[in-house]
Formats: structure tokens, C-alpha cells, sequence
């Protein structure tokens, strides 16, 4: 009989990254991010927009605004995974999640 762990983890992070181009830097980025395992997938990372702005930039009344943060959101059913070791690899994410922007929020867990 199989053992499965569920992950839905939501976290807010602030990228530092002025530009329109932000969503598409986060995603490349997370290209390179430790995975989350089970025997017949991964657990799957979304970046979601988060509306409006939090950064404006100008010059002689030329403005622009940017929204530097976004949601990156993380879910799986991962089978023959036991809790402990979905854990250590959720934990190893969030360290690099932290190393290469900052968490500002989370939401969820593992069940």
C-alpha cells in the first residue's frame, strides 16, 4: 500500500526586482529551486501576480511603477512519501526560497 503526502504552501516574497520583466525572472529563477519529490511527480511551482504596485521610480515627472512582490504557490500529492522526509525537503526550498528573495508571508503546509 502506498503512503502519500500532500503539500499546499503559499508564500509572499518581495524579489527586489524593478521591472516589467519581474514574473518571468522569478519563474527562471525558480528553474533552479530544490524540488520537492514524490515516485510520480514533483510538486509543481506556480507565480501568481499580485495587482497594483509597491515601487515607484522617476525623473522629472516621468514616472514608473512596479510591482516587486509576488506569490509563489506550491502543491503536490506526492505518493510513497512519508511526512519527515517531505518535510526536510520542503525546509531545504525555503532556504534557498529566502537566500534568493525574502519571505515576507506564508500559508499552508503538510499533510
Amino acid at each position: 500500500m502506498s503512503s502519500w503526502t500532500h503539500v499546499l504552501k503559499t508564500y509572499k516574497i518581495a524579489t527586489g526586482i524593478q521591472s516589467q520583466k519581474m514574473l518571468t525572472q522569478v519563474k527562471k529563477k525558480l528553474e533552479s529551486a530544490p524540488r520537492i519529490t514524490g515516485s510520480e511527480g514533483d510538486v509543481t511551482y506556480s507565480v501568481v501576480k499580485i495587482e497594483g504596485h509597491d515601487y515607484m521610480t522617476g525623473f522629472r515627472g516621468h514616472w514608473r511603477e512596479y510591482q516587486t512582490q509576488c506569490i509563489i504557490v506550491l502543491y503536490g500529492d506526492l505518493r510513497d512519501r512519508f511526512i519527515e522526509d517531505t518535510t526536510a525537503e520542503l525546509n531545504e526550498f525555503e532556504n534557498w526560497l529566502n537566500s534568493e528573495f525574502s519571505i515576507l508571508k506564508s500559508y499552508g503546509g503538510i499533510s
